[in-house]
């Protein structure tokens, strides 16, 4: 997860040296950019860059007052206080001159390539927070299984257990609130899901403890050469359909709970992608025709880095899976920058 979300921050950040735009994978492969269309964009994204130059100095040095002042045996809160609002209303500032860069640039395409463009938003944010669909028990990893007849009674893969459902501990973490924000949930609709997610959980357990004991005393069997191995077979199997039924009522019980437009939502997150729209929409985001995090007011235009070089552990404090990284405020090794680029 680690490795994944410090190659999402990476596409924040434009290179100093990179292809033309009308060369790139991009632009051969998925856009069919003109040359015209390629330069327009490149002249946009250059006057973008030269003007944000005065900011992008100003947000180092407020860095390195934070930095200096932090280290002390006694930190001024006033003065890390203030440069936290400087560098919050400098990225602000940016944000608003990169939504205005992003409608010119997009502007610039007809509207068969939007349309293309944009079926690659979220591609890397849809990847991550399907798998929390799982855990909330509002989607399934498994397929049904068909039903048995004489031409296709194989091989049948046993030992669902809990497709990954799992309890919660703080919505906050692990990009559970970042699912509920996409989904548009509100705080009722996602305390009904955590609250029934957590009586699943506590209502399988035993069910679920019991099938592993079942599949270690069968390991035993077979290995000794008992003659328990079939009934064992058959109680393991049991205990997954028994499983399997209260994952169905989960489900059921949670997609009761959205409305039509979040169900949509959350189709959508489970709709298969090409691989290859991972680096079409890096590149987007480098050029500037798509943003690498959505605003919102519940969050702040700064994001946080961690130093690689950094001589001390580096505390996993980040609360968000968004491509911008972290929301919260960590100690000085750790480097506060815009969401909105050039770094």
């Amino acid at each position: 997860m680690h490795i994944t979300l410090l190659l999402l921050l990476a596409t924040s950040s434009l290179p100093a040296q990179q292809a033309p735009l009308q060369f790139s994978l991009l632009s051969l492969l998925y856009l069919s950019l003109t040359p015209a269309q390629a330069s327009a964009i490149e002249a946009n994204n250059a006057a973008y860059t030269q003007a944000q130059r005065a900011g992008i100095s100003r947000t180092l040095d407020s860095n390195r007052r934070i930095s200096a002042e932090i280290q002390k045996e006694e930190p001024s809160a006033d003065v890390i206080g203030t440069a936290y609002q400087e560098l919050e209303t400098l990225c602000r500032q940016r944000q608003t001159a990169l939504t205005d860069l992003l409608q010119k640039n997009q502007a610039a395409l007809t509207e068969l390539q939007r349309t293309r463009l944009f079926l690659l938003r979220n591609t890397a944010l849809r990847q991550i927070l399907s798998s929390r669909l799982v855990q909330l028990g509002l989607a399934t990893t498994f397929q049904f299984r068909p039903a048995v007849s004489p031409t296709n009674a194989g091989f049948l893969v046993g030992g669902t257990g809990f497709e990954g459902v799992g309890l919660v501990e703080d919505p906050r973490l692990g990009g559970i609130g970042e699912l509920f924000e996409l989904l548009g949930l509100s705080e009722e609709q996602a305390g009904a899901i955590l609250s029934a997610v957590k009586s699943y959980a506590e209502d399988a357990s035993e069910t679920f403890t019991r099938m592993i004991d079942a599949s270690v005393e069968l390991r035993r069997s077979l290995a000794g050469g008992s003659s328990d191995a079939g009934s064992l077979a058959v109680e393991i199997e049991k205990l997954r359909r028994e499983i399997a039924n209260r994952q169905a009522g989960l489900r059921q019980q949670n997609l009761a709970t959205l409305d039509e437009t979040q169900r949509r939502r959350l189709n959508e997150l489970l709709t298969p992608f090409q691989a290859e729209n991972y680096l079409y929409e890096s590149e987007a985001q480098r050029q500037y025709l798509l943003e690498v995090d959505l605003p919102h007011p519940d969050r702040p235009a700064t994001v946080a880095t961690f130093s690689a070089n950094s001589p001390e552990p580096q505390p996993v404090t980040y609360a968000t899976l968004y491509p911008g990284g972290s929301r919260v405020f960590e100690p000085y090794s750790a480097l506060r920058t815009c969401v909105a680029g050039p770094q």
